[in-house]
């Protein structure tokens, strides 16, 4: 990769040691990001885009957390600011690189998961799959998910996790524990 021009960018504009005296600023969605000048910041933020976009590329879903750490991974990066990523993520979405999908948690709360473009027709089908396979099973554990389209590979069992969180969040399962999920009751008699 060229030089790490990502790494001169900044969510606060008072950041000197990243910045110097020159700034350049763009707005993405609500967080400003700056840079020391306007090649640095399209070139930063082109950098940014391209590695969300091959991380995503390599699995079949991922949450926040594994993106950044890919995303840190890929860029031989310590740390990447939150908010900067978080920025790149809403901007590559309005682009329709990358799909940005709710699902339910455990604790009754709402998580993203992120899929690239080409991934998400993929993703779809696999939801119908394993909501025809928790028609056939009282319960479904995350592992025979991930088996069944997958195998072992890192990453694979997140994302067969996140396929029945999403059916979660869309009504369609349940939480038994962690690690499985159950079709509610009575959806079989619900009107669609």
């Amino acid at each position: 990769m060229a030089k790490a021009e990502w790494a001169r960018l900044s969510c606060d504009r008072n950041d000197r040691t990243t910045l110097g005296r020159g700034q350049a600023s763009v707005r993405l969605g609500g967080v400003v990001i700056y840079g020391p000048s306007a090649q640095v910041l399209r070139t930063g933020l082109d950098q940014l885009a391209e590695t969300v976009v091959a991380v995503l590329a390599t699995f079949p879903t991922v949450d926040r957390r594994m993106l950044q750490t890919q995303a840190r991974v890929r860029l031989d990066a310590s740390d990447i600011e939150r908010r900067l990523l978080g920025a790149v993520l809403g901007w590559q979405a309005r682009l329709g690189r990358i799909d940005c999908i709710p699902c339910a948690a455990i604790n009754d709360k709402v998580f993203r998961i992120y899929v690239s473009e080409e991934q998400a027709g993929t993703f779809e089908s696999r939801l119908d799959a394993v909501t025809e396979m928790l028609k056939k099973k009282a319960v479904l554990s995350v592992a025979e998910v991930r088996d069944s389209f997958w195998g072992t590979g890192w990453g694979m069992w997140s994302a067969a996790s996140h396929l029945l969180a999403r059916l979660a969040q869309k009504g369609q399962a349940c939480y038994v524990d962690r690690f499985s999920f159950r079709r509610p009751n009575g959806l079989d008699n619900a009107v669609r």
